[in-house]
């Protein structure tokens, strides 16, 4: 059994008599680690590099004798533990005596049998294990002890008859009670007397039937404030499963609490205006619209959504629009009786529940009111800003049958008032829904369409006025949709751009164009680079040159062999941002176009600091340049301002062969338009590279 528990179980024999260490090999020596010294000095220079559990020394030795040794490795910290057996041939009990005093364990009489040795051998390695266990144990005990006090949760123990006789320091944090004042009371001594006598008897009864109780109760502080807690109460019981101790585990939720009801006020309440919120107003509109089922009369919502607002935002600061927005809930409050609610549903939305209508023209007195009060200024960073609402109306029960519903089709009106002409308001109609209905089914397939790829490419050659020849293509979307054949791009881009699918239909076209300008091989010698149109929100959207690397990449195409084309008004939407955009694209070799130029808001200071290659006229004032002098002073004057800045000057909508005489003549250097060719297939585009030179 000997080395058993411990491995391997180290033991040193200390004897000057060759044949006990003889002995003592021959016994254990296969058993435990066993070293053997004639003399103490070299026994204990071993113990001190590689100590060990058992020591055997005899009592009289050379030089140092045994009692001494014992005492030398006594004095060393850490060997309370270490079992010394004295070998002895003195039978006194004075020597005996002094041997214990010396650090000895134990001792052996002289001459040692084998069996007397391995017994007390065996003793020893278990008094060895026994002080071992016994310090885990109050290891043990002790690391609970500081795990209980350092708890978050207050922690007491009562015993058997519920007296309490342990708390910890949160304890006394949470209930002002030092542990001194618990000691020995009952836990009752903490109660808030908020809950019945029937309360306690439940939680009695649960604690009796099932072992503990968890559940939320309210107790007294000792400066009697009354506080909730969240409380488990368990009982411990012995190896005859006797009840010994019950153990109350607690913690303070009186924030919890507080932020239950921050969490509920932010759930139906806007932060900013402190109007209900978007569910809320359901919630609310719920309850009139059951209220207006009973007892048989109208009620009415108007859905408020001001006009320009981002503009606004914009243009001042976040900070700024949201002050506004303050102010406007301000003004509206000001004009709802006391059974109407107002809430601000989102954004720069507010919705106006009328709860019962006194006439139906009641809505309109209202939105005419709000408009009369929006035409006086609003004084914000000490400017006045002026605001107009588009506003919708429904009348319930009759345009709805529940709250989304009526939700629902008082939005739609509202933008049918923005789409007659903003600052006006509009009563929901069944027609506005099939509209709306047809927008939606369209944007679905239109979703559906990106992802089952029924897009197809047109390319339109751009002519040099030099030498006739093809120079360039732009690329040109179109939609083979699967019912309705093709759809015009004046349908479905400006939902893209609306809806965001813009992003994906964009990368899917750069894409597209690339490997066509590829497979065109030999038949592209004569192009210079295929052009694809680029819409603002993909421009800025995060990741675009990232996507522009990759789209190369993946088409092997050459960047100098893509120009990308932006409309004016996208290049002064962020002037510095699209000013690094551009910079990034030029550094990769991909060529810039300005398309619409003249359209939006040119300025020369933004136009000079943009890296571009190509200036392409609007169509617009190509269409009467030869008879109308305005539109041929404006394209002559880009002409030479293209000239000066030394850009590519590219005319789109040529129609006629007088437009090409006029454009050529002033010095334009591409034509594109239907003289030459409309927006071909790739293999038309194909032919037509091929085909004699105009």
């Amino acid at each position: 059994m000997i080395g058993s528990s411990y491995t391997p179980l180290r033991i040193l024999a200390v004897d000057d008599d060759p044949v006990a260490l003889l002995l003592y090999r021959r016994v254990m020596e296969d058993l435990v680690e066993l070293e053997t010294f004639p003399d103490a000095e070299s026994a204990l220079e071993s113990f001190l590099k590689n100590p060990a559990q058992i020591i055997l020394l005899d009592w009289l030795l050379p030089g140092m004798d045994g009692l001494e040794l014992a005492k030398r490795i006594r004095q060393q910290p850490g060997t309370e533990d270490v079992q010394i057996l004295v070998v002895t041939g003195r039978e006194e009990s004075d020597s005996l005596k002094r041997a214990l005093e010396s650090g000895a364990n134990d001792y052996l009489e002289k001459p040692v049998s084998p069996e007397q040795l391995m017994t007390r051998v065996e003793i020893a390695r278990r008094n060895l294990e026994i002080r071992q266990e016994k310090r885990k144990s109050e290891s043990k005990g002790a690391l609970m002890l500081r795990v209980f006090d350092n708890s978050m949760h207050g922690i007491l123990i009562t015993d058997r008859d519920n007296r309490i006789i342990y708390t910890n320091r949160a304890f006394s944090r949470i209930t002002g009670y030092q542990a001194q004042e618990a000691l020995g009371q009952t836990p009752a001594f903490l109660s808030s007397g908020f809950h019945s006598e029937a309360f306690y008897e439940q939680l009695w009864e649960s604690i009796n039937k099932h072992g503990g109780w968890k559940g939320e109760i309210w107790n007294k502080r000792k400066n009697g404030d009354i506080y909730p807690e969240w409380l488990e109460i368990s009982t411990v019981l012995n190896e005859s499963r006797e009840l010994t101790h019950f153990i109350a585990h607690f913690s303070d939720i009186s924030q919890k609490k507080q932020n239950e009801e921050q969490l509920r006020y932010l759930a139906s309440y806007d932060t900013l205006t402190g109007l209900p919120n978007r569910n809320h107003f359901l919630e609310i509109l719920n309850r009139s619209l059951l209220r207006a089922r009973e007892m048989h009369h109208k009620g009415a919502i108007l859905f408020l959504d001001l006009d320009r607002f981002q503009v606004i935002n914009d243009t001042l600061s976040h900070g700024s629009g949201d002050l506004l927005l303050r102010l406007v809930s301000e003004r509206l409050k000001k004009m709802i009786g006391p059974t109407d609610t107002l809430s601000r549903t989102g954004g720069d939305e507010f919705a106006l529940l009328i709860d019962s209508l006194s006439s139906l023209d009641q809505p309109i007195q209202i939105v005419e009111a709000i408009m009369a009060q929006f035409n006086e200024p609003f004084h914000i960073e000490e400017q006045e800003i002026f605001v107009s609402a588009s506003t919708g109306i429904c009348i319930f029960p009759d345009d709805g049958e529940d709250p989304d519903a009526l939700l629902r089709n008082v939005d739609m009106a509202m933008y049918r008032a923005k789409e007659i002409g903003r600052n006006t308001y509009h009563f929901y109609s069944p027609e506005i829904n099939t509209r709306a209905f047809e927008h939606l089914a369209l944007e679905a397939s239109l979703r559906r369409a990106i992802e089952k790829d029924e897009f197809i490419l047109h390319f339109q050659p751009l002519i040099s006025t030099e030498d006739s020849r093809a120079v360039a293509t732009e690329a040109l979307i179109r939609w083979e949709h699967p019912e309705l054949g093709m759809v015009s791009p004046a349908r479905f881009i400006p939902m893209a751009e609306e809806t965001g699918l813009i992003v994906p239909m964009g990368q899917m076209v750069m894409e597209k164009a690339c490997r066509a300008f590829v497979d065109l091989g030999r038949e592209s010698e004569g192009l210079d680079y295929i052009s694809v149109n680029v819409s603002a929100r993909q421009f800025f959207q995060e990741g675009f040159l990232e996507m522009v690397d990759a789209t190369l990449e993946k088409t092997s195409m050459n960047p100098r062999n893509l120009e990308l084309e932006l409309t004016e008004s996208a290049f002064i939407q962020d002037v510095d941002r699209t000013v690094e955009l551009l910079d990034q694209l030029r550094k990769r070799g991909v060529k810039l176009a300005i398309d619409d130029f003249g359209t939006g808001f040119s300025s020369l200071s933004y136009l000079k600091r943009f890296p571009l290659d190509t200036l392409k006229i609007d169509q617009s004032f190509i269409k009467d340049i030869h008879k109308n002098q305005d539109d041929l002073a404006i394209v002559r004057a880009i002409i030479a301002l293209a000239r000066v800045m030394k850009l590519r000057i590219v005319a789109e909508g040529v129609e006629t062969e007088e437009h090409a005489s006029i454009l050529r003549r002033e010095g334009c250097n591409i034509l594109q338009g239907y003289l030459y060719s409309r927006p071909l297939p790739l293999g038309e585009l194909q032919t037509f590279l091929t085909s004699p030179v105009l």
